[in-house]
């Protein structure tokens, strides 16, 4: 969609702190705590096909690498995420949201419009990547009402 589209007005607390990874990798306890949280959310939302067991510094690689190096990747307060959105570039001109997390979902809003605020400047188009059985990425899809795309569905064979 197009990125202007996706603009919104929206309060932002100052209470919280926007946070880029390029800030986080200063902080090895933010960014293992994001870390942390983003995998524990990634397990919680895929129930039905479970996550394997890695390692967290495997899931840190996966999670970090094609992050946008000054996007707004997450909302802090007193030391705790209160809210995360990764993003990458897709294509040049192109930004495409990932995974995230929330404690509310409008702390989510928060923090994507200020990711999409940034991303102005460079971005015309907004993707994203979103799965089914995430309630926050769901609810993102329907809020922003992206373009209709391809959905790719999963199918699970039991093991006994």
């Amino acid at each position: 969609m197009p990125l202007k589209r996706a603009l919104k007005n929206i309060l932002i607390d100052t209470d919280l702190q926007m946070v880029t990874l390029h800030e986080i990798k200063k902080d090895s306890v933010i960014m293992n705590r994001l870390a942390q949280v983003s995998f524990s959310d990634y397990q919680k939302n895929h129930l039905a096909n479970p996550v394997a067991k890695i390692p967290l510094s495997e899931w840190s690689k996966t999670i970090f690498t094609d992050q946008l190096e000054h996007a707004p990747l997450a909302l802090i307060a007193a030391g705790q995420i209160k809210a995360y959105c990764f993003s990458f570039e897709d294509t040049p001109q192109k930004l495409t949201l990932g995974w995230m997390g929330a404690v509310k979902p409008n702390l989510l809003d928060q923090l994507q419009q200020q990711l999409l605020n940034w991303a102005q400047a460079k971005y015309q188009t907004l993707s994203g990547e979103f799965d089914s059985t995430d309630p926050l990425a769901t609810r993102t899809y329907r809020k922003y009402a992206f373009n209709l795309c391809p959905v790719y569905e999963t199918y699970l064979k039991e093991l006994f």
